[in-house]
């Protein structure tokens, strides 16, 4: 873990990360959430985030209870602040390495500042695209917090319907001190492993006294319903 967090380069340190992940023991995953606990930098670079989150989630329950640990450690004044990544930040986690490599081969290949230009043209392009599917614009603030990234990675999981973390969920989505980009991703959760009983608390949230977050209430509900009716 400690060589992994003193790498410099992003892409270097998402490879580190990736490599422990393949070990898929439980002393991986310890190292893995000791980069979490003694590396602030991987949560707030893109590449190395959504690695980090990958990597974690790919050993599924088991890291369930390091996560939610993890959470309530980051204290009430943390969830307060914590932000959603934006849409460039979303571009940067998933899409930069790709566009990257590809900047890469043209520099082999004839008339590279044509295919550089056009190249270009579509990332911008792209990153239009993810502003106008990001739904309703949300406070920025504290990017890449500790509660954020457990929420993320959870989200991540193929999980079954997990109590602890659906408690949790239930717990973010109707916790007013919880900040709107952080209560968002509990409706989410609770949309992914939430059960009927579910519902009811959801649409109490379309009360009227957080119309923001309402957009992606009714959403949860959907697919809430979706899944119930599909399971």
């Amino acid at each position: 873990a400690g060589v992994v967090s003193r790498a410099s380069d992003p892409q270097a340190k998402a490879d580190g990360i990736a490599a422990l992940a393949a070990l898929a023991s439980d002393e991986a995953l310890a190292r893995l959430l000791a980069i979490v606990d003694r590396d602030p930098a991987a949560l707030r670079d893109g590449v190395s985030c959504a690695a980090l989150s990958k990597a974690i989630a790919s050993f599924g329950e088991r890291a369930t209870p390091g996560l939610l640990q993890r959470f309530e450690a980051a204290g009430p004044a943390t969830r307060a602040s914590a932000a959603a990544p934006s849409a460039d930040d979303a571009f940067e986690r998933y899409l930069a390495p790709g566009f990257a490599a590809i900047d890469t081969e043209i520099g082999s290949r004839p008339d590279p500042a044509g295919a550089r230009l056009r190249l270009q043209a579509a990332e911008a392009q792209l990153k239009l695209a993810l502003r106008d599917l990001a739904g309703p614009e949300i406070p920025a603030g504290g990017g890449g917090s500790l509660p954020s990234f457990v929420l993320h990675t959870l989200l991540e999981m193929n999980l079954p319907r997990d109590p602890r973390a659906l408690a949790l969920a239930r717990a973010v989505a109707a916790d007013p001190a919880c900040s709107l980009p952080l209560r968002a991703d509990g409706v989410r959760l609770v949309a992914k492993l939430g059960g009927p009983d579910d519902l009811d608390a959801l649409f109490g949230l379309l009360d009227g006294r957080s119309p923001r977050l309402e957009p992606y209430v009714a959403r949860a509900i959907a697919e809430l319903q979706t899944r119930l009716a599909d399971s």
